[in-house]
């Protein structure tokens, strides 16, 4: 039995121990592939969210998740809605915290008292603002890593809010606005046209 079967189970066993090597390699490449997949997925992930009381409930996460910094653009003035009581709350603590916040409006939202008070007290507390004579819509960056852009809604005059995350798209928000920055009026210089200075 030895003479017949013992080079075939020499064979065998090595094949064995060949087989469980590999499958501990493919094991250890698991949790990277896991990883790899992951990161493809966030970074080509778009949520688009319909709800108006779940967008204030977005909008607000992620003012409170900002690390750094925040980049807003925002055409004509602000709406007088329970929304904008809770992202001016958010933005004037994020302030508080140190997050850097720069804000980019058209040229007609100073005229608006309710709005002009609100930018007031935003560079009061050290947000940098100005404006342009016309901005692409609004939107909103934290940290370089989120994106949340407003969308129309499937109904006439209701609109959605798209979280994108995907680096690409981002990187084009960011550029443009860093484009419009760079050619606006800041708060103060505005300022002093508005009151004849």
């Amino acid at each position: 039995e030895a003479t017949v079967l013992g080079s075939e189970d020499l064979e065998l066993a090595a094949r064995r121990a060949m087989l469980e090597s590999r499958r501990n390699a493919i094991r250890r490449l698991v949790p990277e592939w896991n990883t790899a997949l992951a990161l493809v997925v966030r970074e080509t992930s778009v949520d688009v969210i319909t709800d108006p009381s779940k967008i204030g409930n977005v909008l607000m996460h992620y003012a409170d998740q900002c690390r750094e910094e925040l980049l807003s653009v925002a055409p004509g003035r602000l709406p007088k809605t329970r929304i904008d009581t809770r992202t001016r709350i958010a933005n004037l603590y994020s302030l508080r915290r140190g997050i850097k916040i720069r804000a980019l409006y058209q040229h007609t939202a100073i005229r608006d008292r309710h709005t002009r008070s609100y930018l007031t007290e935003m560079a009061e507390n050290g947000a940098k603002i100005r404006f342009a004579a016309a901005v692409p819509g609004r939107s909103l960056v934290i940290d370089r890593d989120v994106a949340l852009l407003p969308i129309p809604g499937s109904k006439p005059g209701a609109q959605g809010l798209a979280v994108v995350r995907e680096s690409n798209v981002i990187a084009w928000v960011v550029a443009t606005f860093e484009q419009l920055w760079a050619e606006a009026l800041p708060y103060e210089r505005s300022e002093e046209r508005r009151v004849g200075k």
